[in-house]
């Protein structure tokens, strides 16, 4: 395995990072153009009464919440952050309204909240890290006399990239062929 895989395999890492990363900024981005540092936390809210609504998927077929009493199925998939807006006679810290819409399929409802930006972005954080570290790992003293181009002895190169494979998504038999 040569370095080349190595960086190739990494940059490609990279580069799926940064897209992950643009995604959930800029759908964390408020009307205003305001992004929330780390990105936005999100809760479904019946619009009628401003209840949290929790989905059950498995157990309620569309989204709804128990608070309100029958009848609401009117949600908005909100910020937990605030703003406010300054531009506005009476400026009060509002949250950001990603989604509104009716009738929402509880199981839908529950995997937008599994996923909301501050996640994402604490997930990429953590896949760069893990990718630096694999890539700052040193060779053993087998290769202390080894050519730059010649195939590394220590078996570094064949571990690291094992593990970018596994950071990447890529099984072991997607690489052999």
């Amino acid at each position: 395995m040569s370095e080349r895989s190595i960086d190739e395999l990494a940059d490609a890492i990279r580069r799926r990072l940064d897209a992950t990363e643009q995604w959930a900024l800029e759908v964390s981005r408020n009307e205003r153009g305001e992004v929330a540092p780390g990105g936005e936390h999100w809760q479904w809210v019946c619009d009628e009464h401003d209840v949290v609504a929790t989905p059950q998927p498995g157990v309620d077929e569309l989204l709804e919440t128990g608070e309100c009493g029958n009848g609401c199925y009117r949600f908005s998939l909100r910020s937990v952050e605030k703003y406010v807006d300054t531009g506005s006679m009476y400026p009060s810290p509002l949250p950001h309204f990603v989604l509104t819409t009716e009738e929402v399929p509880s199981v839908v409802a529950g995997y937008l909240l599994r996923f909301p930006p501050a996640r994402v972005l604490a997930d990429a954080a953590r896949d760069r890290n893990m990718l630096a570290r694999l890539l700052a790992e040193p060779h053993g003293r087998e290769c202390d006399n080894v050519a730059y181009d010649d195939p590394c002895e220590c078996g570094r190169d064949e571990r690291v990239l094992g593990y970018l494979r596994l950071l990447a998504g890529v099984d072991e038999t997607e690489a052999a062929g």
